[in-house]
C-alpha cells in the first residue's frame, strides 16, 4: 500500500555499496517498456474491436476497467477461451496475492528492526 515503506523495506537488503542510480534507471526503463508494451495490446484489441463491430473508435467504453474490457473480449474470442479466461483471472489473484506479500514484508521488517531477538533466530 502507499506510505506503507515496502519500497524502504525492501532495499535495507541491499549491500551499503549498491548503485541505486542504476537500479533506479533499470527498473524505470522496464516499467515504461511494460507500459508501451500494455498500450499496444489494449489499443490493438480496441481496434479490433471496434472492426468488428463496426464501431468507431471513439465511441468505444472508456475508462479504468477499458482493460479489463479489452482483455476479456480478446479471450472469449479465443480458442480454449475458457482455459484462457481461468488462467488470466488466476494472474490477477496472484498478482494481489503478491501485492500482498509486499505489505507483510514492510510490516515484518519493521518488526525486526525494532525487536531485537527476532535477529537472532537463526534461518536454516
Amino acid at each position: 500500500g502507499i506510505s506503507f515503506g515496502s519500497v524502504i523495506a525492501y532495499s535495507s537488503y541491499n549491500k551499503r555499496t549498491n548503485d541505486c542510480i542504476k537500479d533506479g534507471i533499470v527498473v524505470t526503463l522496464i516499467n515504461c517498456g511494460t507500459s508501451i508494451f500494455g498500450g499496444f495490446v489494449i489499443f490493438s484489441l480496441l481496434g479490433y474491436r471496434a472492426h468488428k463491430t463496426n464501431v468507431s473508435f471513439e465511441n468505444l467504453k472508456s475508462g479504468p476497467g477499458l482493460a479489463f474490457i479489452a482483455i476479456t473480449d480478446a479471450i472469449s474470442a479465443m480458442g480454449a477461451g475458457p482455459l484462457w479466461s481461468i488462467l488470466f483471472f488466476f494472474m490477477l489473484f496472484l498478482l494481489g496475492l503478491d501485492s500482498q506479500f509486499g505489505m507483510l514484508e514492510s510490516l515484518l521488517t519493521s518488526m525486526r528492526d525494532e525487536i531485537p531477538i527476532l535477529n537472532k533466530i537463526r534461518k536454516e
